[in-house]
């Protein structure tokens, strides 16, 4: 690995090794606050105490990154890691306690601690969300899924929905063209469950998805609008 490869992971290993750390760790040393996590694992760092340093990272985390790992990016670049134990000594703002919690169709809530206790953060009234492209296309598998032929509607490029109503669709994809819109939705649900990537460019964004399907989207008035899902 070059010395420029692990200056630029450097930063990011460790500050996503403390992420989980601030709610405790493990291997006989106590971090009872995010504050007391922080300071002992930049002194750590500091002293060059690597397995002080890799106690205070999580059991998700050394499962991804090993002992050995750890220890020889600690030890490739000393100036930087010198410049990253200064960020962590002196946080910009007070730390915020957060959790991740998965809830199915390859989604999660983000949570976050406060003095009245943990809250949802995360946006989830909008269930047929158009925020993004990926959600546009989960809101258009759920709205088949659910018979929604109006959120369906509402998925549609402004210039190609002025002939369609919500009656017509249900006529349509309820009768002979059921069998079609189900393998749409399935094929497409597949693709958003294996993660499948998103290309935006300014206002379109395109996911493939199966050998040769191609969902084509573009936003708006700032909703993503499906022009062609297949």
């Amino acid at each position: 690995m070059s010395r420029a490869s692990v200056t630029t992971r450097l930063p990011a290993l460790l500050l996503l090794a403390l992420v989980p750390a601030l709610a405790g760790c493990s291997g006989g040393i106590e971090a009872r606050t995010p504050e007391t996590a922080l300071a002992s694992f930049a002194a750590a760092l500091r002293r060059g105490d690597v397995d002080t340093a890799y106690a205070l990272t999580s059991e998700s985390y050394r499962r991804r990154v090993s002992h050995r790992q750890f220890a020889t990016w600690m030890r490739a670049d000393p100036e930087a890691l010198r410049a990253v134990v200064a960020r962590l000594e002196h946080p910009v703002g007070p730390p915020e306690e957060e959790a991740i919690v998965p809830i199915g169709d390859h989604e999660h809530v983000r949570l976050v601690h406060d003095p009245a206790g943990w809250r949802v953060a995360t946006d989830v009234v909008d269930y047929y969300s158009q925020a993004t492209p990926r959600q546009a296309l989960r809101s258009l598998v759920r709205a088949i899924a659910h018979r929604r032929w109006d959120v369906v509607l509402r998925l549609v490029p402004g210039a190609e929905r002025e002939e369609m109503t919500s009656e017509s669709m249900r006529e349509r994809w309820e009768g002979e063209g059921r069998e079609e819109i189900e393998r749409l939705a399935a094929g497409i649900r597949i693709a958003l469950d294996e993660g499948a990537a998103i290309e935006e460019n300014g206002d379109h964004a395109v996911m493939q998805w199966g050998e040769r399907n191609r969902a084509q989207l573009s936003r708006e008035d700032g909703a993503w609008r499906i022009e062609d899902p297949d």
